[in-house]
């Protein structure tokens, strides 16, 4: 979970969980937390907490954000 400030810059890269590991969110940014990111992918990211049990969540698998967030040439 990200709870401070984080810049991030990619040249064309993936952030991504691997097709065997558990399931989980890639990235949480936290109240009061902040990210950018720049030049790059997420993907494979998977949440279960949905309405019903086993469905996926609305919060978003690979980056929910209750803080404050920015991307910029993001795949």
């Amino acid at each position: 979970m990200i709870t401070g400030n984080l810049i991030m810059h990619g040249a064309n890269t993936t952030i991504a969980r691997a097709g065997r590991a558990s399931r989980f969110r890639v990235m949480e940014i936290a109240e009061g937390g902040s990210r950018a990111l720049h030049g790059s992918t997420i993907s494979g990211g998977y949440t279960t907490d949905g309405e019903r049990p086993g469905e996926p969540s609305q919060d978003g698998g690979g980056i929910r954000n209750a803080g404050s967030s920015s991307c910029t040439a993001v795949w």
